[in-house]
C-alpha cells in the first residue's frame, strides 16, 4: 500500500490541485465588478443576436415547408422537427438573454425557463440523430433499388421505427426535465445560473 501513497504524492507535486482552481474561477465569476458586467453585458447581445439569426433560418424553414404543404414528405419531415425544435430553443435563448439580469436574485421563472431551455437543447440533439438516421435510410434505399432489392422503407415496421423516433425525440427531453422542476418545487435548492 505504501507504493501507491508515494505514487499519490509526487502526482499532487506535479498536477496542480484542480478543486482548488475550479474553486478560484468560480469564486471569480461571483465577483461583480465592472469588468464582469461589461462582459456578461456583451454576452448577453451576443446571445440575442445569434439566437435572433437562429430564429430567422428556422423560421423560414418552417414558414416555406408550410407554404408549399411538403411538411408531410419523407425527405422534409425531419428537417421541419428539427427546425422547430431550434426554434423552439432560439426563442428560449431570446428570452433568458433579455431577462438576464446581474443580481443574484434567483426569481422562479428562471428555473421554469432552463427547464424548457434544456428540454429543446435534448430534443435538436434527438432529432439531429434522427436526421442522420433518416439520412442513412434514404441512403440504403437508392443503394438497394439500384441492386434491385427491397427498400427498407418498404417495411411497415421501419415507417413505425422512424414515427416512434419522433415521438420519443419530443417527449422523452419533456419527461427528463419533470423530475427536475418537481426537485426544485418541493426542495427548493436549484440555484439558477445565468
Amino acid at each position: 500500500m505504501e507504493p501507491y501513497n508515494h505514487i499519490a504524492s509526487n502526482l499532487s507535486n506535479v498536477v496542480p490541485d484542480v478543486t482548488f482552481m475550479a474553486q478560484r474561477f468560480h469564486n471569480r465569476c461571483l465577483v461583480y465588478d465592472e469588468e464582469n458586467e461589461e462582459l456578461l453585458l456583451a454576452l448577453r447581445y451576443i446571445h440575442i443576436v445569434f439566437a435572433s439569426l437562429s430564429i430567422i433560418g428556422a423560421s423560414s424553414t418552417i414558414i416555406y415547408s408550410i407554404i408549399k404543404g411538403v411538411v408531410t414528405s419523407e425527405e422534409v419531415r425531419p428537417l421541419f422537427h428539427l427546425s422547430l425544435a431550434d426554434l423552439g430553443l432560439a426563442i428560449c435563448w431570446v428570452i433568458g438573454a433579455a431577462v438576464w439580469n446581474d443580481d443574484k436574485d434567483d426569481s422562479e421563472g428562471c428555473v421554469y425557463l432552463q427547464a424548457i431551455t434544456e428540454a429543446f437543447h435534448v430534443s435538436t440533439f434527438f432529432l439531429t440523430v434522427n436526421y442522420s438516421l433518416n439520412v442513412y435510410v434514404r441512403i440504403k434505399d437508392r443503394q438497394n433499388r439500384a441492386m434491385k432489392l427491397s427498400t427498407l422503407m418498404s417495411s411497415i415496421k421501419m415507417k413505425w421505427g422512424l414515427r416512434m423516433v419522433y415521438v420519443l425525440s419530443w417527449l422523452l427531453p419533456i419527461i427528463i426535465m419533470i423530475p427536475i422542476v418537481y426537485y426544485h418545487e418541493t426542495v427548493d435548492l436549484l440555484k439558477c445560473y445565468r
